[in-house]
């Protein structure tokens, strides 16, 4: 049982056979799944417990990284550069980067994530719950998502965040999964984007709720249908308008789904 905050450090220079508590060579995790592990096994008690992932560190995963439930009352917090959020790559290299199946919250923050052949950024399921902010979604193959959400999962920006990169769909929530983008802000769009299924998808009661935000395209090529709600898939935009989302196709209702 943890008796204060605890810190613990991913390097591209360390080993998993150390203890992960000195920011140094000698010290510090080589992969942020030696982390999350290590927090699980753990009492967190009322402590909070950071993970602070170096620039390099976490680099191209074999797997993804899978979060796992622990015992405490703070959520532990796994953080790159807030600041410069490219500064620090996840790359899910075959699978999502960040996965969440039936478990406890997490706050990602301060690091770009990809997967370079398949898989989503974030991939939230069963129950699962992932908070976010200062994330730069880069590339992701056509078949998959930024954000995935499914079986009364939620993923939730708690910040701002931005967008570098395409994929199938940026927002998508499926079989009662839910996600909340609502936070007033702006989120900035760069390069030559598709987004081929949809930037946002709510299919078989999944819910997503974006009112109030602004998503930014200027200087971006943003192509691919705006929306689709279909199956009882509800997009709820604030009342946004058919042009909430970028895109260059019209969004679509069907099968019950609800835009508004």
């Amino acid at each position: 049982m943890l008796t204060a905050a605890r810190t613990y450090y991913v390097r591209p220079d360390g080993s998993n056979a150390n203890n992960g508590l000195a920011d140094n060579a000698g010290g510090a995790f080589l992969t942020i799944q030696k982390a999350i592990d290590v927090v699980a096994s753990l009492d967190l008690s009322i402590y909070q417990v950071t993970v602070i992932v170096r620039p390099g560190g976490g680099g191209n995963l074999h797997g993804g990284n899978l979060l796992k439930n622990y015992v405490g009352a703070l959520a532990p917090i796994i953080v790159g550069d807030e600041t410069t959020p490219g500064n620090v790559v996840v790359d899910g290299n075959g699978a999502s980067a960040f996965i969440s199946d039936n478990v406890r919250p997490w706050h990602i923050r301060g690091m770009r994530i990809r997967a370079t052949s398949a898989g989503s950024g974030f991939d939230a399921s069963s129950g699962g719950i992932i908070y976010f902010q200062k994330i730069d979604f880069q590339t992701f193959n056509q078949g998959y998502a930024h954000m995935r959400a499914s079986g009364a999962a939620i993923i939730a920006a708690t910040g701002n965040y931005t967008i570098s990169g395409d994929a199938g769909f940026h927002l998508l929530a499926v079989n009662n999964g839910y996600m909340a983008n609502y936070l007033a802000g702006t989120v900035p769009l760069t390069g030559t984007l598709n987004f081929s299924q949809g930037f946002a998808y709510a299919n078989q009661g999944g819910v997503l709720y974006t009112s109030g935000m602004t998503f930014n395209p200027a200087g971006a090529t943003v192509t691919g249908p705006r929306y689709a709600a279909t199956s009882n898939g509800v997009i709820a935009t604030g009342g946004g308008g058919a042009n909430y989302f970028p895109g260059s196709i019209a969004g679509s209702i069907s099968n019950g789904g609800i835009y508004g």
